[in-house]
């Protein structure tokens, strides 16, 4: 495929150009040139992320726990983000790296919020992406500080911050997500 789409730029760089020569203008010809290159190149070049280890993970986090969320709230913030957010409520149930913000084991988070919200009589349509968590489900949290001036907070590395733990029958956790990297 990608030397078919090859051959078709290099063809339609040479009609486009023999056409242009006949009015005559070098900077034309670049200018096709420059543009089909930048056209077959750089949509291939943006797909690809590499998703961090976990030694990055610790390491850039100022936060790391397993926590069990026991509520969440969807609203507008206009306090200071003024975004669609969710507020999570958490109770930590191990800290691994750092201590409450709150100083209690119960905390809140928040970070911009997935979905479609009505405001003000108006749809919106908010796709951030960030993970969502549900009621009683129990995570492993790599977070950063909050931000200093809308409180914002998501996982580092958005999908790859944030765990899911699973129990077997035995009551033995785990965390499948993590084991497949």
């Amino acid at each position: 495929m990608l030397g078919f789409l090859k051959n078709l730029g290099y063809y339609y760089t040479l009609h486009l150009a023999n056409v242009w020569n006949e009015k005559g203008s070098m900077v034309k010809n670049f200018i096709i040139v420059l543009f089909l290159s930048l056209f077959f190149v750089l949509p291939a070049q943006a797909t690809l992320v590499k998703p961090p280890n976990v030694d990055q993970l610790a390491n850039l986090s100022k936060f790391i726990f397993k926590a069990k969320v026991i509520a969440k709230n969807t609203e507008l913030d206009l306090e200071e983000s003024h975004k669609i957010v969710t507020y999570y409520t958490v109770e930590v149930l191990e800290w691994v790296k750092g201590n409450s913000w709150t100083g209690t084991d119960t905390l809140v988070f928040k970070q911009l919020a997935n979905g479609n919200f009505e405001v003000d009589g108006r749809m919106v349509n908010q796709q951030i992406y960030f993970p969502q968590y549900d009621i009683n489900e129990t995570w492993l949290f790599f977070l950063p500080n909050p931000h200093w001036k809308s409180g914002l907070v998501a996982p580092l590395a958005l999908q790859y911050g944030a765990y899911k733990v699973s129990v077997d029958t035995n009551g033995q956790e785990s965390l499948p997500a993590l084991e497949h990297r």
